[in-house]
């Protein structure tokens, strides 16, 4: 089971365009959420949230505590193209309700030390906005 020894950080929120990843290499091992921007919106989540994964054999596990609640998924990462990236989410504990699963397109940035997720939603039907999550390897 993995522990989340990540610091909590808070989401920001722009009207910008949100980029798009340039690839790389997905080095396995456990990652910390250091930021969360929201895209094409002036108003987004301000709660606090703490992400730690452990990505190993193309598998991801992870918890993100928010507002007290500890959420951890399953989740397989599927790499094709040369940035891209499809998540299918094996299982979530615990359920919440009203919560909705991305369908984007997600696209990405692997160096040695850091990860990061471009999260496109728009036209997709979801009401998830568009983001960048970004993570630190420890």
């Amino acid at each position: 089971m993995v522990a989340n020894v990540a610091t909590a950080i808070t989401p920001s929120c722009t009207m910008a365009t949100m980029p798009s990843g340039t690839g790389g290499t997905i080095v396995e091992g456990t990652y910390v959420m250091t930021a969360q921007t929201y895209y094409g919106t002036s108003g987004c989540a301000s709660t606090p949230l703490a992400t730690t994964f452990v990505y190993s054999g193309g598998c991801v596990q992870e918890i993100t505590t928010s507002a007290g609640i500890d959420v951890r998924a399953a989740v397989t990462f599927d790499v094709h193209d040369t940035n891209e990236v499809t998540k299918t989410v094996a299982c979530v504990s615990p359920t919440i309700s009203g919560a909705t699963v991305d369908t984007a397109t997600i696209t990405y940035t692997a160096t040695p030390t850091s990860f990061t997720l471009f999260t496109h939603n728009s036209g997709t039907g979801s009401v998830n906005p568009d983001r960048v999550e970004s993570f630190r390897k420890l």
